[in-house]
């Protein structure tokens, strides 16, 4: 992840990408206690592996990728907000890759990175 704001993804590995979705971890949240995603991405065609996904800038929509969420642009990650980066992955074990950032002064900082 870039520390430029938007945040650019690199993803990199053998696992399969299913899709990649980003938390407001202040936001609402769903039934299930967890904060809805505002922004998900995923492929429109045969799920590519990690080192095929080109970089994804948030917010905009790579070249063989959907949204389909939102319904309309992504809205813009706020001063100060936490967020979650998700992406789905499946390999033998389905894993998830976790990251939380925050945007200060204008920049990406990472504060929690988790598998």
């Amino acid at each position: 992840m870039t520390r430029e704001a938007p945040p650019t993804f690199y993803l990199k590995g053998n696992a399969v990408f299913d899709w990649l979705e980003v938390f407001d971890l202040g936001s609402s949240m769903a039934s299930t206690g967890e904060p809805r995603p505002i922004w998900r991405i995923q492929p429109t065609v045969a799920a590519p592996a990690l080192n095929a996904v080109p970089p994804i800038v948030y917010g905009k929509v790579p070249n063989g990728f959907a949204q389909d969420n939102p319904n309309d642009e992504a809205p813009p990650l706020q001063e100060g907000h936490r967020y979650r980066l998700r992406v789905i992955v499946r390999t033998p074990n389905e894993i998830q890759l976790d990251e939380v950032f925050v945007i200060h002064n204008g920049k990406v900082d990472v504060i929690e990175g988790t598998e």
